[in-house]
């Protein structure tokens, strides 16, 4: 009776994909999470900059390490990535939206819509609901880290 063989290959992909698998749950925003989301308020051109100038805001990056940054009233950021590599860039309020370019880095330029509840601040889709209720930013009022 021929047996399938299980190769090393075989059983590493299985290991890669329970993994991803396993990951992906751990992604997912909770129900508390979902409403607190829901329940933030847009924060419009005005208020965009008042709630940021001067403040910072910290929280887990898209790509997993951390990052705090102060946003400067003249529209400089001073950022912190990973507890240990510093940056830089600039920041201002076009429209409704907050628009950051660093230094060095296209990564995450760009323009996006936020919300605020709380002292959780979310980054809404075009649709209007935040693309990551499961780990909002924090805004923190003053430079906390004296970055």
């Amino acid at each position: 009776m021929n047996q399938p063989m299980i190769t090393k290959s075989r059983m590493a992909c299985a290991a890669v994909l329970l993994a991803a698998i396993a990951l992906g749950a751990c992604a997912h925003a909770t129900p508390e999470q979902l409403q607190d989301a829901a329940a933030a308020k847009h924060l419009a051109g005005p208020e965009l900059k008042s709630t940021l100038a001067g403040n910072s805001l910290s929280g887990i990056s898209k790509k997993g390490p951390t990052y705090a940054e102060t946003y400067i009233a003249n529209g400089s950021i001073r950022g912190l990535w990973d507890g240990k590599e510093k940056y830089t860039g600039t920041w201002h309020v076009d429209g409704d939206k907050w628009c950051v370019d660093y230094d060095g880095s296209s990564d995450s330029d760009g323009c996006d819509s936020l919300a605020l509840n709380g002292a959780h601040i979310y980054w809404l889709k075009d649709d209007g609901s935040a693309w990551n209720p499961e780990r909002p930013g924090t805004l923190t009022q003053g430079n906390p880290d004296n970055l």
